[in-house]
């Protein structure tokens, strides 16, 4: 008996697959294993333990119900990919209800009821009640508990008035500062002061003119008794570290303010009479066993390779960034 082999190259090439082991395209929604399509479902489970929130093409917020994957967006519709975040706590109550008494208003009146940043009519316009005093609202969230704080709301300009500002406020006279200018989209400055450190602002732009401005700051744990978060119309020329100082009437609306440990704004977590948390996501590759090359591309379009993983159903990567666009697997 005479034994012969098809060498041809049609039959190498059949018995190599047609793509990567995996390609997950999470800016796109395409999935393909093998180079064949699949469901998001068949080759990737998702579990988080309550309602998270993303950013739709729309640039609008909207709540993502348990156990469901977030595909985010930037504020003027870019996608962003899959956001994987870990658990985060916000530690301001009544972050929308700026009528409630958990804010400390000085001569600010609110006004709620205005379009709110996820198409709800919740968001407050706050506006001065005296052009010779100072004008704020606080919100104190008890003993700090760590070193480094950041606190972000959504804002937007007001009829007689561009600018916000928004303070972390430890035991006086320590805290952070900054001020927006929310026509302009343009942080205007930051300051510390006393022992504060590492005084950073973000600002990015939503819908309708809504800002989501973000401020971080650290303390020496030590020397502080109490955390707040302080916002309110800034006053224009005023410095940084006094921006509600005396000045015009103005006014600005806001709505979701958030306080939270660390140096990273995250998703927005709404409040009613206690702190919050948002559970962490936790996705698992489905169906893989064995050792491949991994490609991860981020939001921002930065790769990361990791060479000769050891995969085995269940396998997630350790993140760079929250956003992930898109997963490699050869």
């Amino acid at each position: 008996m005479r034994l012969t082999a098809d060498l041809s190259v049609a039959s190498v090439c059949r018995l190599r697959p047609a793509g990567p082991a995996l390609s997950l395209d999470f800016a796109t929604g395409t999935y393909r294993a093998n180079g064949k399509p699949k469901s998001l479902a068949q080759v990737l489970s998702f579990a988080r333990a309550g309602t998270a929130w993303r950013v739709t093409s729309g640039g609008v917020l909207a709540a993502v119900t348990a156990n469901l994957p977030r595909f985010d967006h930037t504020g003027t519709g870019m996608p962003l990919g899959l956001l994987i975040e870990p658990a985060a706590t916000n530690i301001v109550d009544q972050s929308s209800n700026f009528a409630d008494a958990a804010w400390f208003k000085a001569r600010l009146s609110g006004v709620s009821g205005a379009a709110a940043p996820d198409a709800t009519l919740t968001a407050t316009t706050l506006t001065r009640t005296s052009s010779t005093e100072i004008c704020y609202a606080s919100n104190a969230s008890g003993a700090p508990a760590g070193a480094t704080y950041t606190a972000s709301v959504y804002a937007k300009a007001g009829p007689s008035n561009a600018l916000l500002g928004l303070r972390i406020q430890g035991s006086y006279p320590r805290m952070g500062n900054a001020t927006f200018n929310l026509v302009a989209g343009t942080i205007v400055a930051t300051a510390g002061t006393a022992s504060n450190t590492g005084t950073t602002a973000t600002i990015s732009p939503l819908a309708d003119g809504w800002y989501r401005c973000s401020l971080t700051t650290s303390f020496v744990v030590a020397e502080n008794t109490v955390i707040s978060m302080v916002l309110g119309p800034a006053t224009s020329g005023a410095p940084v570290n006094q921006w509600e100082v005396s000045g015009p009437i103005s006014d600005v609306t806001v709505w979701g303010a958030q306080l939270e440990e660390g140096s990273v704004v995250t998703s927005h977590v709404p409040t009613g009479a206690a702190a919050e948390v948002r559970a962490a996501d936790a996705p698992e590759i489905l169906g893989l066993t064995g050792m491949f090359n991994v490609t991860l591309t981020y939001d921002d379009l930065s790769e990361e390779a990791l060479s000769a993983v050891s995969i085995t159903p269940g396998w997630w990567p350790t993140l760079q960034r929250p956003w992930l666009r898109s997963i490699r697997i050869v």
